[in-house]
């Protein structure tokens, strides 16, 4: 009668079987049905999940071990990019928003751009030719795929994919973050060097791991992911949804469920909607696009999905302070409103910036006294500066000083000038302006702490008699 081998006996003949099936290039497919027989034969039992894991060691081990760096001088190369600011290759990269907001279809579309030869998307560069890509899209069924891929230009007139997209999981033919979907994902990896594994969305993938989203171990499939195709140059985009209550937060707030997912990633790209002031008001359709992590100085974008497809609006910042000036504006009274178009008007017309008396000519105010209506001007400009709709100089000569105002964004000059005083203007005593100045005019100095305001006089004119 032979002799019954032990446990830890037939664990060693299962995971030296293990690492045979990775050497000899047994499709993934097989390579647990023929492990099962192996383990059969040394009548031991050891589980399906118990066997996936040997697989994984084995194919871990097949890759060999890396060495610790010691004392060669460490590498200060520029972060590398896919999508320049975007997408980091052989990284984890998070596409985080709210259920509808288009994270997937801005992926696709970018992904179309690029299979179709266009340099960049949403203002930003690619590097290379599009990667092969694997859509891990257990969250959808397959006409939705089907209709998101058309109209990204990522099939044929057949309806077929494109030989970019080298497969492609669905609700239907689902494929979970478990040790066979890791396995299996891998695979393709090796098929195709360099792959780009889009996964949408991590929810459904890990559906049936028995995992809550609260739990800290919820990173742990995409770390197991991503060191299955690092060997192969493999680069992980996977799309989260965001919680409700924290979606225009940062990163660690706005993700669902545990932050451990967003800690472990290398790259964040985060989408939400314009906030509305006005909740009454008509919808505001522009998406606010910022990303986070370790690869560079972040972007914000405001974009936009609109039928033909996504649109660019520019740089968030300035998108949104343009916005912040434009109800600034509403609000104005009628004077501040008159003198912010008189001072627009000057600059558009001959780049020249504006003074208090030139203002009060031009709007006519007057006063009892003969330097009233500057004042009044003046004070009406210094208002619009507090209100960030103005910049304000303070142009010095030998003999005298005086403010002048400058638009501030939004308006370009329609010529070019060197910052010269304003055209001649006739002050409230009849005489030239340039009659107290110096024909030589020194530097302007811009944001200087000194306030013309704070006693109601211009240094130009001097101190009140």
């Amino acid at each position: 009668m032979a002799k019954r081998i032990t446990a830890e006996e037939a664990i060693q003949t299962v995971a030296l079987r293990a690492e045979e099936l990775m050497r000899d290039g047994t499709p993934s497919a097989h390579r647990l049905i023929l492990l099962r027989e192996a383990a059969d034969a040394t009548d031991t039992t050891i589980r399906d999940a118990e066997l996936k894991r040997l697989l994984v060691d084995a194919r871990r081990s097949s890759l060999g071990t890396f060495d610790a760096i010691t004392d060669r001088p460490l590498s200060l190369a520029p972060t590398p990019w896919l999508w320049e600011g975007l997408v980091m290759p052989e990284a984890f990269n998070m596409l985080l928003a709210l259920p509808k907001v288009g994270k997937t279809s801005l992926v696709l579309e970018a992904l179309g751009a690029w299979v179709h030869g266009a340099p960049s998307f949403m203002g930003q560069k690619f590097h290379g030719a599009c990667p092969p890509v694997l859509l891990v899209g257990t969250d959808q069924p397959e006409n939705d795929w089907a209709r998101m891929l058309r109209d990204a230009r990522l099939l044929d007139a057949s309806l077929r994919m494109l030989p970019t997209i080298v497969g492609l999981y669905t609700a239907g033919t689902p494929l979970h973050l478990d040790e066979e979907g890791i396995e299996l994902i891998a695979s393709h990896a090796e098929d195709n060097p360099g792959l780009l594994v889009v996964v949408d969305s991590f929810h459904a993938c890990c559906r049936t791991l028995g995992l809550t989203e609260n739990d800290a171990e919820m990173a742990d499939p995409v770390l197991m992911l991503l060191e299955a195709i690092a060997p192969h140059r493999g680069t992980l985009l996977v799309v989260h949804h965001a919680n409700k209550a924290g979606a225009n937060g940062s990163a660690a707030v706005a993700s669902r469920g545990s932050s451990s997912l967003p800690a472990a990633a290398s790259q964040i790209i985060q989408l939400h909607r314009m906030a509305q002031a006005n909740p009454a008001a008509t919808p505001d359709k522009r998406i606010v696009l910022k990303t986070e992590g370790r690869g560079g100085m972040p972007l914000q974008l405001l974009i936009e999905r609109r039928a033909e497809g996504w649109h660019l609006h520019g740089s968030a910042e300035e998108v949104m302070e343009a916005q912040r000036r434009q109800d600034l504006e509403a609000k104005l009274q009628d004077r501040q409103a008159d003198a912010l178009e008189a001072v627009r008007d000057q600059f558009q017309l001959d780049g020249q910036p504006m003074d208090a008396a030139t203002l009060a000519q031009r709007l006519k105010l007057r006063g009892k006294g003969p330097r009233d209506g500057e004042r009044k001007a003046r004070s009406t400009l210094d208002q619009l500066t507090r209100q960030g709709l103005l910049t304000e100089e303070i142009q010095v000569t030998e003999t005298s000083r005086r403010k002048l105002y400058r638009p501030m964004g939004g308006v370009s000059p329609s010529v070019s000038h060197a910052s010269q005083p304003s055209p001649p203007t006739t002050t409230g005593d009849g005489r030239d302006e340039r009659e107290r100045r110096d024909v030589e005019t020194l530097p302007l100095f811009v944001g200087s702490g000194w306030d013309a305001a704070s006693d109601g006089d211009d240094p130009h004119w001097g101190q009140k008699p």
